[in-house]
């Protein structure tokens, strides 16, 4: 999203397309899960659902009217799910994530229409969903809804943020969003962090 960004103010090109595949529905892949206790079974409740996807978003300049990208923010997490050091998760990765997407955006976490998240399914990533909130929440805060496609299509890893780039875009355009702006958050299993606040017309 900041290389595209970069690229259309430079006006080094009108459109640019991101896309992303991937798939956990291989044997490699599986195997790989089952023996980390990373699959949602009989025996392991805490545990996602493997599947595939792919999904790509065709980017241009900003424009009135039109849902756009107002903040952007990227960030590590130390303690992510692997690492060895066994760091308490406090959720800082993505609460800096956050915060840079709300600083570029001009607005507090309780200006949020509501959320879209990358959540799969493991208590791992709902507590640092949870921790963003309870750390940055000031003020008056109303309900703020919380959609996942995991829900409905399991962890498709990469293809996740293309996807729930559309499935904003499309609530938006369609008029049953959850409100205005949205914020988009990812992260992965290295501890890279993301988030990004879009939003129709003027966000105040």
């Amino acid at each position: 999203m900041e290389q595209a960004r970069r690229i259309l103010a430079a006006n080094e090109a009108p459109f640019v397309l991101i896309a992303g595949v991937d798939s956990y529905l291989t044997t490699h892949a599986v195997e790989h899960y089952l023996a980390k206790r990373r699959l949602l079974t009989l025996s392991n409740p805490d545990g996602f659902i493997p599947g595939e996807a792919a999904a790509a978003i065709l980017c241009t300049k900003a424009g009135p009217g039109r849902f756009s990208l107002f903040g952007l923010g990227l960030s590590r997490e130390k303690s992510f799910i692997y690492n060895e050091e066994d760091i308490p998760l406090r959720g800082d990765g993505i609460v800096e994530a956050y915060r840079g997407a709300l600083n570029q955006t001009g607005i507090e976490m309780n200006g949020l229409g509501y959320r879209i998240s990358d959540l799969i399914g493991e208590a791992y990533f709902f507590k640092q969903t949870a921790l963003a909130s309870i750390r940055l929440v000031r003020g008056h805060h109303g309900f703020q809804d919380l959609w996942s496609p995991a829900e409905s299509l399991g962890n498709v890893g990469a293809s996740v943020v293309p996807l729930m780039i559309g499935m904003a875009w499309t609530a938006a355009r369609k008029g049953y969003a959850a409100g205005n702006p949205v914020l988009v958050e990812a992260s992965n299993d290295q501890g890279a962090c993301g988030a990004a606040v879009f939003g129709v017309g003027a966000i105040q």
